[in-house]
This record gives C-alpha cells, sequence and structure tokens, in this order.
C-alpha cells in the first residue's frame, strides 16, 4: 500500500485550472470590459497637455463625452498664457482607480506641471466601446 502511494506522488500530474472553492464551484466570468488603467491614464494625460496648451482638445474626443472635453476646453482657455516662453509639457505622477460598479470607476490624478503640481479628478463609465470619461473636476 505504501509503495502505491509513493509511486502515486512521484508521478507527473498535470496542472489544472484553478477553481473557486465554495459556492458553485465555477469560476467567474473573465470581465466583459477591457482594463480601465491605460485608458484612465492617457485621457488625465491628455487633460494636462491640453490645459498646457501643448495639444489640441480635440485629441479628447474619443476618451471622453462632449460635455468633459468642451468643460476642459473652457479651462484651458482660461488658463494665463506664457507668451513666446517654451512651455514644459505636464508630467502624469500617478493615478488611482476606485470600482464603483463593474461599468463604472472612478479616479483621480496628480499632475506635475513644473512650478506647481494639479489634481484631477474624474468618473469613467464602460461603453460599447471601451470606456469614456463622463465627469470631470480640475483642481
Amino acid at each position: 500500500m505504501t509503495s502505491m502511494l509513493v509511486d502515486w506522488l512521484e508521478q507527473p500530474r498535470p496542472h489544472r485550472a484553478l477553481r473557486l472553492v465554495g459556492g458553485t464551484g465555477v469560476a467567474p466570468a473573465p470581465p466583459r470590459h477591457r482594463d480601465p488603467r491605460p485608458v484612465a491614464q492617457n485621457f488625465a494625460r491628455g487633460v494636462a497637455e491640453v490645459m498646457a496648451r501643448t495639444r489640441p482638445v480635440d485629441q479628447l474626443r474619443d476618451l471622453a463625452t462632449f460635455e468633459v472635453v468642451r468643460l476642459v476646453e473652457r479651462a484651458a482657455t482660461r488658463q494665463p498664457h506664457q507668451g513666446g516662453q517654451q512651455r514644459m509639457r505636464p508630467r502624469l505622477r500617478s493615478v488611482h482607480l476606485a470600482a464603483v460598479s463593474e461599468s463604472v470607476i472612478e479616479a483621480c490624478a496628480v499632475i506635475d506641471g513644473g512650478v506647481r503640481s494639479r489634481a484631477l479628478a474624474f468618473r469613467m463609465e464602460s461603453t460599447g466601446n471601451g470606456w469614456k470619461a463622463t465627469v470631470v473636476q480640475l483642481g
């Protein structure tokens, strides 16, 4: 009996996919929505560059709703213009995400603009084509 146990332990076993223990024993379905982190980072970087006037606001169209794009555009026009000085490209310090639901993400970002840092808070919702910013608060 012992030799059978030793033989069984020494034989290689095929790897199995992990299963959840408890409940139904069925693994959860894969997420329906792609990872929002790269989209959130691109959106935050884009807003920072629009505010610094180094990127046209129209490049945010695929990442945000019409209302958000127009709000960012209005905020950028209120920024003081630096005249002929060379503009420093803002640097994205960090982006933090929190899932409100499977299709809603709230995010905040810290943007280093050289002289001062700024905060950006926004909400992203999953659409049929991916994630879009639906609300934004500039700080």
